[in-house]
Order: C-alpha cells, then sequence, then structure tokens
C-alpha cells in the first residue's frame, strides 16, 4: 500500500476564522489524497477577540474536518493600531517557530500562507535546521497596511526614497538567487530582522546595547526614523535630511553590491 505524502501547511488564520482561502488550500491537499498538518495560531480574526473554548497564550491540538491543527500563541490584536498588528504578526511568527518546527520537519514539506511574510519564519528555520524543503504562497500584498505603516501618507520625497530602497534591497537579494523562487525564499530572512529592530516594536533607545548596534546597520531603521520625524514635524528637518540620506545611500550601496555580483559576458 503506497504512503500517503505528508505536508505542513503554515498559516496564521485558519478555522474557525472565515478567512476562505487559507483554509481551502489545506481541505484540498487533504482531498487530493496529502496528509496534512495545519500549523496555525489562536483563533482571533477578524475582531481581535479570541475566540470561546481557546486561550491567546496556550499552544493546543485538535482535529478539524479530518486535518489535525496545531495552534501556536499568538498576541490578539487586528484593530487600527500598527504597533498592535506587528504585535499579532511577529508574537506568532515567533511562536509558530518555537512550538511547530518539529511539526514541520516530521512532514517533510511546508506550504506557507503568506500572508504576512512573517508566517515564513518557522519554515525558514527548518530549512536552515533540518533542510526541509517549503513553498511559499504569496496570496496578496495587504496594501491597508502600507497605510497604516504611514508610508503613503509621510511626505513625497520620504514615500520615494523608502521606494528607492526597498527596489534596491530586491535587486541585491535578487543576484545571489539562482531562481525567481528562491530570491523569494530569501527576502523574509532579510526583511523580519529589520522589523524586530528598526523601532517599530520596541524604540531602539530602549534596546540592548548589542540590538542597538545591529539595529544602526539596518537601512529600516532609518526609514522609520524618518516617518517619526514627519509626523512630529512636517518640515524638513536636518534630521529628517539626515535619514533620507541614509536611506538613499544604502540603496545605492545595494545596487552597487549587486552588480558587483553580476557575471560579465562578451560576445
Amino acid at each position: 500500500m503506497r504512503m500517503r505524502e505528508t505536508v505542513c501547511y503554515v498559516s496564521q488564520v485558519y478555522h474557525p476564522e472565515n478567512v476562505g482561502v487559507a483554509c481551502w488550500v489545506a481541505e484540498e491537499l487533504e482531498r487530493i489524497g496529502w496528509d496534512v498538518t495545519v500549523l496555525t495560531g489562536v483563533p482571533n480574526y477578524p475582531t481581535g477577540v479570541v475566540a470561546d473554548g481557546y486561550r491567546a497564550d496556550r499552544a493546543s491540538r485538535e482535529e478539524i474536518g479530518g486535518i489535525e491543527v496545531r495552534r501556536t500563541p499568538v498576541y490578539p490584536s487586528h484593530d487600527d493600531s500598527p504597533m498592535g498588528r506587528m504585535l499579532n504578526y511577529i508574537s506568532w511568527a515567533l511562536s509558530s517557530t518555537y512550538y511547530g518546527i518539529g511539526d514541520i520537519r516530521r512532514a517533510g514539506l511546508a506550504v506557507v500562507h503568506s500572508t504576512p511574510v512573517t508566517a515564513n519564519l518557522a519554515p525558514m528555520v527548518a530549512r536552515v535546521l533540518f533542510r526541509t524543503p517549503y513553498v511559499t504562497m504569496i496570496m496578496d500584498l495587504w496594501p491597508d497596511s502600507v497605510f497604516q505603516s504611514g508610508f503613503l501618507t509621510s511626505g513625497p520625497v520620504n514615500r520615494i526614497a523608502n521606494a528607492v530602497l526597498g527596489t534596491a534591497l530586491g535587486l541585491f537579494v535578487s543576484a545571489f538567487a539562482a531562481s525567481e523562487f528562491q530570491a523569494v525564499q530569501f527576502m523574509p530572512a532579510v526583511i523580519l530582522p529589520q522589523l524586530l529592530l528598526c523601532g517599530l516594536l520596541v524604540p531602539r533607545a530602549q534596546m540592548s546595547p548589542v540590538l542597538h548596534a545591529i539595529s544602526d546597520v539596518m537601512p529600516m531603521s532609518y526609514a522609520v526614523d524618518a516617518m517619526r520625524h514627519l509626523s512630529r514635524d512636517p518640515s524638513a528637518t536636518s534630521a529628517l535630511w539626515g535619514d533620507l540620506a541614509i536611506v538613499l545611500g544604502f540603496a545605492m550601496l545595494a545596487v552597487g553590491l549587486g552588480a558587483a555580483t553580476l557575471r560579465r559576458r562578451t560576445a
């Protein structure tokens, strides 16, 4: 008798949350013959209120529709607060890695519903530690979170500088990738540390000296500083221009390093 292929489906949201495609993927994999384990969070979407019968701070296992579901703790928040949302995403990324990495290793393959991008952390760690392959499904880019971050309301010069930086970092990472798929896998490794240390979650002044020193060499730290300067004072201050200059400097460095890795070909 042929054994069923196994897969760990990673999604921050799942039943009983009404999230459509995030649930359908796991159910369809099970229907076509895969043995599916779902790694997900404690249900609190879309209200930010934990569903009856669950606790936000407790990991658990259950079975839904014949599929094993592994739930890990999460900071429940889905309001308009950027800080609350960041804590929601980051808390589940960390707890899913701590509690769920064994499930990914046993399955031998992970399929990630990558909304938000932080859902990739556990599969990335499993890839590094156990060489477990994973596939990332990029379903949408959540444009509302861009507005909530202040990026589109923080002044045209700052928006342009940050857009140039993002493009440059993408080109830099792509230069080291052997394929488009590998480039997508690299991006969470570049983005996640910057999200944790750029000052959105904890003010950089309150970080330990080691973490503060690391944040000093991350371009997103200066992008966040620039947005905060604009939120306090819309005029162009010297501090703002200094942060923007550093952001553009990082962008030029990324483009330069990426170009240096390209192989020169002659006819």
